[in-house]
């Protein structure tokens, strides 16, 4: 799911930043998506706060935060097979990992909607290329 909205993204002419914890994984998937000169990768695993916290100290500006991650390997069992350590890990990747790229990553884009709000008055939080469209003050 998540290589395919990063392909529908660039396609838009979006810049994607794409993170995950396999350098190879991250390698085949820039090599799927035909390696555009908008495409980033960055490798991190988002469990951890301190990696999440490098990850958005290298980014400047965010419109969008999208997380397809998770970890549901040994999750899906039969209660008596049910390993509870597998169970902890999909609310982890699904419930805390948000968490923490709200927590990082709000600063983000809120000091980018800020400065847009400092010289635009905004119509739509999207971005132009969206849909969202923006005046200059006063016009």
């Amino acid at each position: 799911m998540g290589l395919a909205l990063a392909k529908r993204c660039l396609e838009t002419g979006a810049r994607v930043t794409i993170v995950g914890r396999d350098e190879a994984r991250l390698a085949g998937a820039r090599q799927a998506l035909g390696n555009p000169a908008t495409l980033h990768v960055f490798a991190a695993d988002i469990t951890r706060e301190d990696q999440v916290g490098n990850l958005f100290a290298s980014l400047t500006r965010l419109d969008h935060i999208v997380s397809t991650a998770a970890d549901i390997a040994g999750a899906y069992e039969l209660l008596p097979s049910l390993d509870l350590r597998a169970a902890q890990r999909v609310v982890e990747s699904k419930l805390f990992v948000p968490l923490l790229l709200a927590k990082y990553g709000a600063e983000t884009v809120v000091l980018w909607l800020h400065h847009l709000h400092l010289g635009y008055r905004c119509l739509s939080a999207s971005s132009p290329r969206f849909g969202g469209r923006c005046r200059q003050r006063g016009a």
